[in-house]
């Protein structure tokens, strides 16, 4: 071998681009410029990927603000299972729970905008928040009943007192998401009055008695 050979430095291996690190950037781009206003261009090179990279992933604009989503389904779920285990009434119940809604949908507040409104009138994103909302339904279902074993809670009318509730949340996460009504210190507040209107439904005991903040054991 001449003394003069230097041998070919091999080339760099570059990242493969993972989903996480395109629904990132995808959640800043929704957030800057609206789900309308977004092409897959431009969430490409936001997410620094070619259009194969991204195509092995994602199939759509819909297939990323439903990831998205579901995502946070995802997180409140697992949150969600692990905390109202803990709760020792229903009032306890629902304020776990709140805390819960409050921690994982703030930091995603643009992510949350995007999806009940321009987003809502995907079919796929809808599809999702559809099974977002049956998920709600049942961890605060299966809440109650268990409740009831305990003697805590009545289970009379479970599920209809669940989709209420769930109704009654959307609506307050959507003054504060999407109409700006509610700033993200109000949200909390807002959702604990839903428990303190709906609540003595399932527990007459609680009439009048306002679900708090800090009141966990």
């Amino acid at each position: 071998m001449p003394a003069d050979f230097q041998a070919v430095p091999k080339p760099r291996k570059t990242p493969r681009p993972s989903s996480e690190a395109i629904l990132r950037s995808a959640a800043k781009v929704f957030a800057a410029r609206g789900y309308a206003d977004t092409s897959l261009r431009q969430l490409m090179a936001a997410a620094r990927v070619s259009t194969t990279a991204f195509y092995a992933r994602f199939a759509t604009k819909e297939a990323v603000l439903s990831a998205l989503v579901m995502e946070l389904l995802q997180e409140l779920s697992t949150r969600a299972q692990a905390e109202l285990k803990h709760a020792t009434g229903l009032a306890d119940g629902f304020d776990r729970g709140v805390d819960v809604l409050v921690a994982v949908i703030v930091p995603k507040k643009q992510v949350v905008r995007v999806a009940l409104s321009e987003g809502a009138g995907s079919p796929l994103v809808a599809e999702t928040l559809r099974n977002l909302y049956a998920v709600l339904a049942g961890l605060l279902a299966s809440n109650l009943r268990s409740l009831a074993r305990r003697g805590a809670a009545d289970d009379t009318h479970v599920d209809a007192v669940a989709w209420s509730l769930v109704g009654a949340l959307n609506m307050q996460v959507t003054r504060w998401a999407v109409h700006g009504d509610l700033s993200d210190d109000a949200l909390g507040p807002a959702l604990r009055n839903v428990a303190t209107a709906l609540l003595p439904v399932v527990d007459p005991g609680l009439g009048g008695q306002p679900v708090t903040a800090g009141a966990k054991t």
